[in-house]
């Protein structure tokens, strides 16, 4: 089944952040030698379009500005038995980031998962967090920060959102 993309599309992903969200997710993404699954971070939009286990579509217009990158690819995606989307970032045709965006809003099953596969988070959401909590983990077998944002009380899709992790030497900030 073929995938079809929409700027519109693109911008939902990312329109649920708060902007200390975003801009604290953008201080994170740049090039690092890491990787998510068939993806190596700082590979171009043919690269991963190549890479791609499934097809891939390419947004239209350039694709869709955020703090992470433009949003130039979507794909279905599964993993830990949820489905839903995922987008990929690049910042001058460079992979910056990548935003699993799924149905379903079980958090206490996907917080166990992701403890479950990193262990615990390095930071949890403030107590009176009520809008937009998010958990962050890093993954430094794979160079990656990876982080759980859950919007209760809201249709809006539950996101995984990973980004490379910069250390010294790395190339970062």
């Amino acid at each position: 089944m073929p995938s079809t993309f929409s700027t519109a599309m693109a911008q939902g992903f990312l329109g649920r952040l708060s902007v200390a969200s975003l801009l604290c997710l953008a201080v994170t993404a740049s090039q690092a030698h890491a990787d998510w699954q068939y993806t190596h971070w700082g590979m171009s939009v043919s690269e991963v379009r190549a890479a791609a286990p499934d097809p891939v579509a390419e947004a239209p217009e350039g694709g869709a500005a955020s703090p992470l990158g433009v949003v130039r690819l979507a794909a279905a995606y599964q993993a830990m038995g949820l489905e839903g989307r995922v987008a990929f970032a690049f910042q001058e045709d460079s992979l910056s980031a990548v935003v699993f965006a799924f149905v379903g809003k079980d958090d206490e099953r996907v917080l166990f998962l992701l403890q479950d596969r990193y262990g615990a988070p390095v930071s949890s959401p403030a107590p009176d967090d009520r809008r937009e909590l998010v958990w962050l983990w890093r993954d430094d077998p794979s160079g990656n920060n990876v982080r759980y944002i859950h919007f209760p009380g809201s249709l809006d899709p539950d996101m995984i959102v990973y980004t490379p992790i910069h250390s010294a030497g790395s190339g970062g900030l």
